[in-house]
């Protein structure tokens, strides 16, 4: 299960991890708030222990992964599912931002994100670039993207 967690402000901190120190930095989004997305449960364990938590650190999304091929996004605004893929080879996915790929398409400017596949990594990619609405679907992805100039060619 990969959960995002979600701070009202950029952060990043020291952990303890079996008896090391990990230092765990949350990703800045859209109105300096910040995120970070992990499928370690200690890490988990050790987020939700912290005394931030429930205050400035609160769980955005819960991607429950089920089997290999197929996973359930549970959406924390909605309380509902959506289907979507999700990155299932045990690693964490990261938000495309770096492979990104903005081209001149029939003289308007083109945001073409080959580099991402899942609900999961589009959802965070246009919230990053500003969406403000509800994303519970494939096809809101597809229709806010197009909105904003962005391509998600590896969309599955």
């Amino acid at each position: 299960m990969i959960k995002v967690y979600r701070c009202v402000s950029e952060i990043s901190f020291n952990l303890k991890i079996g008896g090391n120190k990990r230092r765990i930095n949350f990703d800045p989004v859209c109105g300096g708030k910040s995120q970070y997305r992990t499928n370690e449960n200690e890490v988990q364990e050790g987020i939700e222990k912290l005394e931030q938590f429930g205050r400035i650190i609160s769980i955005e999304e819960i991607i429950k992964e089920e089997g290999d091929d197929e996973a359930v996004v549970l959406d924390s605004e909605s309380g509902g599912e959506s289907g979507g893929g999700v990155d299932n080879n045990g690693g964490e996915t990261g938000n495309g931002l770096e492979n990104g790929n903005v081209g001149i398409v029939g003289g308007d400017e083109k945001d073409i994100q080959s580099e991402i596949t899942s609900f999961a990594e589009a959802k965070e990619y246009l919230i990053t670039k500003g969406c403000e609405k509800t994303i519970r679907s494939r096809d809101h992805i597809i229709a806010y993207a197009k909105e904003l100039g962005i391509e998600f060619p590896n969309l599955k």
